[in-house]
């Protein structure tokens, strides 16, 4: 089996879905794998203000759209953890409610959003908590364009952003679903959020690296936000797959491609037959 080295790529670049526990990798990718300095980089809009920051940065992450990917320097090695739909919008309205510091809290509260369903559905926080992961991964402008048109002074840094900006609001439709599927394809890696230990081996035996010992997860939900995940009723889960269907499709793309790859590589990792859970759900 042919196994990649760390000095096969200039850099090293790690999409952050929101809320897939994608913090826990960084830290591992930071101490125990390849122990390169990080370069954070907040959103694709941030590096319309200084593209040039991430030239020479060997680990970049961050919660940019796919696009700018086309920014890094070559060869670049690009990864990107997902996670069940369902069990990401709900983890993002409850991260956004126990934080009265975010961003997002004071309209959240004046929105009067009460529960997961409504947070995937209201018309303002439906981009964070409806399809983002195919948003993300599926999104169609020129990054590259925008940057070399705001370098010869033929666009305006504002009128670049409000290029991406609209391109990142957009609804999703399945055009953008077929571009994800096939940027998730061809990434180097990417792992799943309910098989992250089978996820994190991947990663390891990809590289012929040595998997961690230790075993920690950073920002991590509470026990009591758990506990609450069990008690959604079937019909709000089935509400949110619902409103997260493009979502749905990719994860399902996802896992069957995920699976194969642990078998190859000779990784033991149980199956998760959603149609089966979604049954149980309804019982």
């Amino acid at each position: 089996m042919i196994h990649l080295r760390r000095t096969d790529y200039k850099t090293i670049a790690f999409l952050h879905l929101p809320k897939t526990g994608g913090m826990t990798l960084i830290k591992h990718l930071q101490t125990h794998l390849f122990k390169v300095p990080l370069m954070d980089v907040p959103n694709s809009e941030a590096l319309l203000d200084a593209p040039d920051v991430i030239r020479g940065a060997e680990l970049v992450a961050g919660h940019y759209f796919y696009p700018l990917l086309n920014m890094l320097d070559q060869p670049a090695f690009t990864m990107t953890l997902l996670r069940d739909p369902v069990q990401r919008t709900i983890s993002s309205y409850q991260f956004v409610l126990r934080h009265p510091t975010h961003p997002l809290y004071e309209k959240f509260v004046a929105a009067r959003i009460s529960s997961p369903i409504e947070f995937a559905t209201d018309e303002y926080f439906a981009f964070h908590g409806s399809n983002m992961q195919t948003r993300m991964l599926g999104v169609d402008y020129d990054f590259s364009s925008l940057i070399h048109g705001i370098k010869t002074k033929a666009i305006a840094i504002e009128a670049a952003k409000a290029v991406v900006g609209s391109a990142e609001n957009r609804p999703c439709d399945a055009a953008g679903l077929q571009r994800a599927m096939g940027r998730l394809k061809s990434m180097g890696f990417f792992g799943l959020t309910e098989h992250y230990q089978a996820s994190l081996q991947l990663l390891c035996r990809t590289f012929n690296l040595e998997v961690p010992s230790e075993a920690f997860m950073e920002n991590a939900a509470p026990a009591e936000d758990v506990a609450r995940r069990a008690l959604v009723n079937p019909g709000e889960v089935e509400a949110l797959r619902d409103s997260n269907h493009f979502d749905e499709e990719l994860y399902r793309f996802a896992m069957g491609l995920f699976y194969e790859r642990c078998q190859m590589h000779g990784i033991a990792v149980s199956r998760v037959n959603r149609a089966e859970a979604k049954a149980r759900l309804r019982a």
